[in-house]
């Protein structure tokens, strides 16, 4: 029987998970899977897009952090 056929989706998904947060994949189709070089755009370009996410989220955080910090210096 051949192994199930898993999208290049199914991969990026189950990376990116693993690298925000360490889990693991909760199909063992996609846990078992052969990571093939044709996947690996999908699965850098959810990775970029993370990181995007991330580094705007942090941004504004760190903005904020500074704007408190300017509010209380001011007191």
């Amino acid at each position: 029987m051949a192994p199930p056929e898993i999208k290049p989706s199914q991969l990026a998904d189950a990376v990116l998970s693993s690298v925000l947060d360490g889990s693991y994949p909760d199909s063992d189709d996609v846990a078992g899977a052969v990571l093939e070089a044709s996947a690996l755009p999908e699965i850098v370009a959810s990775l970029q897009k993370a990181r995007e996410s991330l580094y705007v989220q942090f941004s504004f955080n760190l903005r904020s952090l500074e704007s408190m910090l300017n509010v209380t210096r001011m007191k």
